[in-house]
C-alpha cells in the first residue's frame, strides 16, 4: 500500500526545488541580458560567434529530448524489484524525484549554455532558445501528484 503522505510530503519536496531551478535560470538570464544591454561592447561578428544560432537550436532539442529519455530510463518499471521494494514509498518516491531532477538538470544545463553563449556573443537574440526550451522543459517536467501517485501505484 502506498503511504500517499509520504508521497505528498516528497511531491511538495521536488515542487519547491523546481520552483528554484526556475527561478534561478531566470535570475541567471536576467542578469546575462541586463549584462548585454548595459554593455558599450559591440557585438561579436560573425567570425567570432562559437556557434551558429542552428547549433543552439540542435543542442536545445538533442538536450530537452534527452531530458525525457532519461527520465523513462529511470522510471522504468524493474523486474528485480521485490513485493517489499513495490511497497516502500520513500523509495519510490526517491525514484520520482531522481528522475526529476536528472531531467531538469538536463533542462537548465540547455538554459546555462545558451545564456553563455548569449553572454560571449553579445547578442542578446541568444537567449531566445534557452527561454524556449527552458520553458517546454520545465512546463513538461513540472512534478505533478496526480501522476506521481499513478506511477507509484502502478509499481
Amino acid at each position: 500500500m502506498i503511504d500517499t503522505e509520504q508521497l505528498r510530503r516528497r511531491y511538495k519536496l521536488a515542487a519547491m526545488v523546481t520552483t528554484a531551478m526556475i527561478s534561478g535560470c531566470v535570475i541567471f538570464g536576467g542578469i546575462i541580458f541586463w549584462l548585454i544591454k548595459n554593455s558599450n561592447a559591440p557585438l561579436a561578428s560573425a567570425e567570432n560567434n562559437l556557434l551558429h544560432p542552428a547549433v543552439l537550436w540542435l543542442a536545445g532539442i538533442v538536450g530537452l529530448t534527452g531530458s525525457f529519455v532519461i527520465k523513462n530510463i529511470l522510471l522504468k518499471k524493474s523486474d528485480a524489484t521485490t513485493s517489499i521494494q513495490k511497497i516502500d514509498t520513500l523509495a519510490l518516491a526517491d525514484r520520482l524525484q531522481t528522475a526529476l531532477l536528472v531531467s531538469l538538470a538536463m533542462v537548465e544545463g540547455v538554459i546555462l549554455f545558451g545564456c553563455v553563449i548569449a553572454l560571449q556573443s553579445r547578442d542578446p537574440n541568444n537567449l531566445l532558445m534557452p527561454l524556449i526550451v527552458g520553458a517546454i522543459g520545465f512546463s513538461l517536467h513540472f512534478p505533478n501528484y496526480e501522476k506521481w501517485k499513478e506511477w507509484a501505484q502502478d509499481q
